[in-house]
């Protein structure tokens, strides 16, 4: 993280203002040990905001035969395809975000919905684009999982795979 690199703690904080947000020094801090990768993609448009997260934590613990189910949540208008006014809404709601939604559309921190619906809001999003993402993310998070225990270079022993499924 951010605080670490500056010798910090985990328990400081650091202050940016909104114009360090889409700066190069912010995103090299936040990149992952991997190259590419859906967070990396992420972190290049902007941070993770707490409906991000919400909705990142909800794709990654749905089970893969459900995301169907989770896509058609999202899809209000029910023409296959969920556009970014939709999107913010139900995660709003999902997030119980006592904020208006038009509120979310505006602001410009969200590195999640920049990434799917592009800076101008206008892209849209398909249940393929939900089952990549979830794959994505499932992986992303099983590369940091690992990373933790050993170096990508090494392999992992048994007692460290026991160690991660306690």
């Amino acid at each position: 993280s951010i605080s670490q690199s500056f010798g910090k703690g985990r328990s400081s904080y650091m202050t940016i203002s909104v114009d360090d947000l889409g700066a190069e020094w912010m995103t090299s801090q936040n990149e992952l040990p991997t190259e590419g990768g859906l967070l990396n993609k992420i972190n290049k448009k902007g941070l993770l905001t707490y409906t991000d997260y919400h909705f990142l934590f909800l794709l990654m613990s749905t089970p893969r035969r459900y995301v169907d189910m989770m896509f058609h949540a999202f899809d209000v208008s029910a023409d296959g395809i969920v556009g970014a006014k939709e999107f913010i809404y139900i995660v709003a709601k999902i997030a119980n975000v006592k904020t208006d939604p038009e509120e979310l559309m505006k602001s410009e921190n969200s590195g999640l919905i920049k990434y799917l619906f592009g800076d101008d809001l206008n892209g849209e999003v398909t249940r393929a684009d939900f089952d990549k993402l979830q794959a994505e993310l499932i992986g992303d998070v099983l590369i940091l999982e690992y990373t933790r225990y050993c170096p990508m270079e090494e392999k992992m022993t048994e007692i460290d795979f026991c160690r991660h499924m306690l």
